[in-house]
């Protein structure tokens, strides 16, 4: 199987769960199959079983008619897998049981044949066949593990893993559900898109964008550290013992020692792949020291200075080497690129510094055919000086094993200046495109892990997956980067001393390639695909729009150089009816160059409407540093906060971001996001972002500005205070002039909000309109920009277009009142497919 699809499937939580937390699965949400006379409906799936669970027995599937008959699939305890039809006792025995042994994977089918009037199934390579009278059976429905469907409930449900599930219809592909995506409870099919949905159960392809920690343990503080891709075991040494954690088990085993390999306060234990043993080495005298399993002894030790503390190793199969670079100790960066020949024992020593500043903290690799090495980032300064004002590199180096010569790549400026350092090794993809390594923040102690996803030959880069906590103190930190070709896994350790006693070493897995939040968590395709071609014609119409208006504005302005002034309306009636545009982009204000008189959204601002965006407080929009999750967790901090005073609360929270993980998990995941915030907004302004009760909440500067806040505020002073200042009005307008809320952000979370949102909106400005704030002899043009807003939030809201209408008739304007008319009710019959019965003079009157 490959592992792509071993990294897909659901989970289903069997009899180790309590019965509410079992798991269970409807294809196509509910709905049946419909059959014709003759059709030939079959299922497929794959299933592994977990052989190791004690308690295996259950309905793999019940598939139930319009007869209200069940056919189902039973796993008993004596691994037997066998076919009974509507639960009758006396027929169990009808289908011949099909002993499974110890056979984890299974390919099962089974064919619903009108024609014939016969259900076969199939497991592997066996094949049964069920004479039954399908005749009157025209539908099927189809529900995996526990069921809640009335006369047909069970709560017995095997310990089974679903993957691949596809339909046939006479021959013919009908669903595929690969469960490689899904949003909250429900996963789509990749052939027309439809939904199924399950409870409780837990997608694998979470393990691709989350860590998963499988292992942790006390050592010494600073121990040494590596991993072992063949055996798929991490190797931790501390003074008095060698760990071994293997990671398929996540078993850690104990080899006491009688005198350890030198001092450990530098990470200097390899693998080494050419003899199978643990290495261990020593810059000063230079000398490799092995490790004998038998009698748990090393060579004798040797002292050493500390000179290389975070220095870089990579031993290479393909010329039997083990390479060393950089480091630091005693206030100086290294430069050296050593070659050491493990058959020999040789020392071959290149200075790099002339090419490459001396530094530590990077992360080094090599591609796949182990001929080029690739040393990126670090912390280091000129000539190794650490009174030259040592700085924090993002650049890329490729160094040539045959000959030791380093070329830059490039060097990244822009990342450069988020003062990142990256784990001890990076991971070179199959395709030599790009590489992975873990990143931090170098200026945070309590700080967290980033994958990141980087470019070789230009300098892109991404976030993968989620983080991972760490802290980091320099000499008492360390992280590394794994990854296991066996496996399909990458494996990240970070051993940290708080006490500077002992180290906590941590073990995460994460299924290869990663994956980011957005890649699993899709909207469905058919509405992706109707919102994506209602922008682009929105879009479209847009531009036209803009492009007729500016040649009516030119026109205009020829032929009457006193624009401020309304015009008189027989002049209006005049102009050519070819000349007139949609209403809605006549008199829409586009934001991008009206000036804007009220606010200033490009500093210190948090805007949600037309799009998200986050600008801090030197004017720096900073929105692309917003992965998904900090993006979500922003906006639900705000809406809940805005909306409800009070916030949202922890459990809520989890859900909508952390849906499916364990307690423990989404308990972390949570705060190293919020962390994560925290630090995204530093530079923003005192923002606070407390716990109160179990309740989230932000708070912002004075001088920020969130605009979906100031709206809901204006709102509420206007349904207070209706005969306030009339500033209130035109900062109403002036900002929902930039569109609709979060518009590009399509979850089931956010929809309550946009309606109540749009709901405010509307009543908010027909109430302006109500109590006369504002009126066509006051402020035609501010009434005009209300309905038109008015329109967007509700296209065929009656009240705008009437006033609208109205107001462009009252102004002179008689042609667009028409043109307005028209548009709308062209709207409102391809939306409601009926008439819109209002006529023009009922509009005007």
């Amino acid at each position: 199987m490959a592992y792509t699809q071993i990294n897909q499937g659901l989970y289903f939580y069997s009899h180790e769960s309590t019965i509410e937390n079992r798991t269970s699965l409807l294809l196509q949400n509910g709905y049946p199959y419909l059959l014709k006379d003759k059709d030939i409906f079959s299922l497929n799936f794959d299933v592994d079983i977990r052989i190791s669970e004690a308690q295996r027995f259950g309905y793999i599937f019940k598939i139930i008619s319009n007869k209200k008959e069940s056919y189902n699939l039973v796993l008993n305890t004596k691994n037997e897998v066998f076919f009974v039809l509507d639960d009758k006792q006396d027929k169990k025995e009808d289908f011949k049981k099909i002993n499974i042994g110890n056979n984890e994977h299974l390919k099962i089918e089974i064919v619903f044949d009108k024609r014939q009037n016969q259900i076969s199934l199939h497991i592997n390579e066996h094949k049964v066949v069920y004479k039954n009278d399908l005749q009157m059976v025209n539908s099927l429905l189809i529900n995996f593990g526990k069921c809640a469907i009335d006369n047909f409930k069970t709560n017995d449900v095997p310990p089974i893993i679903l993957r691949n599930v596809r339909v046939h219809y006479n021959g013919e592909l009908a669903n595929q559900w690969l469960f490689d995506n899904y949003n909250q409870h429900i996963t789509y099919d990749h052939i027309h898109h439809k939904k199924a949905v399950f409870s409780q159960g837990k997608m694998l392809v979470d393990h691709s964008i989350h860590w998963q920690k499988i292992g942790s343990f006390k050592a010494k503080k600073a121990p040494q550290i590596t991993f072992d891709s063949v055996s798929n075991q991490v190797f931790v040494l501390d003074d008095k013992q060698l760990l071994s954690f293997t990671i398929v088990d996540q078993q850690l085993s104990q080899t006491a020692m009688r005198h350890t390999p030198m001092d450990l306060l530098v990470n200097r234990l390899v693998y080494d792949y050419t003899t199978h043993e643990l290495l261990s080495y020593n810059f000063s005298p230079q000398r490799l020291n092995y490790f004998d399993p038998e009698t748990g002894s090393w060579d004798v030790p040797i002292e050493e200075e500390h000179e290389y503390y975070h220095h870089n190793r990579h031993v290479s199969l393909k010329d039997s080497s083990l390479y060393l670079y950089g480091g630091y100790g005693h206030y100086r960066y290294k430069g050296f690129l050593y070659k050491i020949d493990l058959r020999t024992g040789k020392w071959q020593t290149k200075d790099l510094s002339s090419d490459i500043t001396p530094r530590y903290l990077a992360a080094m690799g090599v591609n796949k055919t182990d001929d080029k090495l690739y040393i990126l980032g670090g912390k280091g300064a000129e000539m190794g000086l650490q009174e030259l004002s040592p700085m924090i590199f993002f650049d890329l180096y490729e160094v040539d094993l045959h000959t030791l010569r380093p070329k830059l790549l490039y060097k990244n400026e822009k990342e450069q200046q988020k003062d990142l350092l990256f784990s001890n090794s990076l991971i070179i993809d199959d395709s030599n495109a790009f590489l992975y390594t873990l990143a931090f923040p170098a200026e945070r102690t309590d700080s967290y892990l980033q994958l990141k996803k980087i470019g070789i030959s230009e300098p892109t880069i991404a976030d993968y997956a989620d983080s991972i906590p760490f802290y980091f103190k320099d000499d008492a930190s360390y992280c590394d980067l794994f990854f296991s070709p066996s496996l399909s896994k990458l494996i990240a350790v970070t051993a940290v001393s708080k006490d500077g006693i002992d180290s906590e070493v941590s073990v995460y897995s994460l299924n290869f390639p990663p994956l980011q939040w957005e890649d699993i968590h899709l909207v469905p395709a058919e509405q992706s695909f109707s919102k994506t071609i209602a922008a682009i014609l929105f879009i479209m119409l847009a531009a036209v729009g803009i492009f007729l208006y500016r040649i009516k504005v030119r026109r205009l302005r020829s032929r009457q150089p006193d624009f401020g002034r309304v015009l008189p309306a027989q002049n209006l009636d005049e102009l050519n009816p070819a000349d007139t545009v949609s209403v809605t982009d006549a008199i829409t204000i586009d934001p991008s160059v009206a000036p804007l008189q009220y606010y200033h959204l490009e500093k210190s601002a948090i805007r949600l409407l037309g799009a998200f965006q986050v600008f801090d407080k030197d004017g720096k929009e900073i929105t692309e540093n917003f992965s998904p999750i900090l993006k979500y967790l922003l906006i639900l901090l705000l809406l809940y906060t805005s909306k409800y005073k009070r916030g949202i609360s922890s459990s809520k929270l989890e859900e909508i971001l952390w849906f499916g993980k364990s307690e423990k998990s989404a308990l972390n995941n949570r705060n190293v996001n919020l962390s994560k915030l925290r630090a995204l907004l530093e530079n923003f302004g005192q923002v606070e972002i407390v716990n109160n009760h179990g309740y989230w909440s932000i708070s912002l500067p004075e001088e920020a500005l969130a605009d979906y806040s100031e709206i809901l505020e204006l709102c509420q002073q206007l349904h207070d205070n209706p005969q306030g200042e009339i500033e209130q009005v035109y900062r109403l307008v002036e900002l929902l002039s930039f569109g609709e809320l979060l518009p590009e952000i399509q979850y089931e979370w956010i929809d309550s909000f946009k309606s109540d949102f749009s709901t405010l909106i509307i009543d908010t400005l027909l109430f302006i309109i109500k109590v006369g704030i504002v009126t066509v002899q006051k402020d035609a043009s501010t009434l005009l920009k209300i309905a038109d807003i008015i329109l967007i939030f509700d296209p065929i809201n009656e009240d705008a277009i009437k006033v609208k209408c109205k107001t462009l008739y009252t102004i002179g304007k008689k042609s667009l009142a028409k043109s307005a008319y028209e548009h709308f009710s062209k709207r409102y019959l391809s939306l409601l497919d009926e008439e819109f019965t209002g006529t023009l003079k009922e509009m005007i009157e």
